[in-house]
């Protein structure tokens, strides 16, 4: 829990960056649906499952050169089958998987 003053994904970096070793998975609420906060699970090597936001907005289209992040194929999959659809509502970045920690609460 936070307060407005921090930002969350700071938080979660910090946390992150407490834990001694690799790191299975993250989850969270949508209050950590941040590109920061999967950045920083990626550089951990970490499967993240983070429902995105219901305002939530796709970061890169399809006319980009990059790869699609995994957070946008989501929202695209949620634009079709809807979001409560048990198999849609959290997002997942394969990493190995060693030890979960997981964040706030929902």
């Amino acid at each position: 829990m936070t307060t407005n003053d921090v930002s969350v994904s700071l938080v979660f970096c910090d946390l992150l960056d407490e834990v001694d070793g690799e790191i299975a998975q993250v989850s969270g609420d949508g209050a950590y649906d941040k590109y920061k906060c999967y950045e920083k699970a990626r550089q951990r090597g970490a499967k993240v499952t983070i429902p995105p936001r219901k305002n939530a907005v796709i970061g890169q289209h399809g006319n980009c050169k990059c790869s699609p992040h995994p957070r946008d194929e989501n929202l695209r999959r949620i634009r079709i089958v809807g979001r409560k659809n048990g198999n849609v509502n959290v997002v997942t970045i394969d990493a190995p998987y060693l030890k979960p920690l997981c964040l706030g609460s929902k």
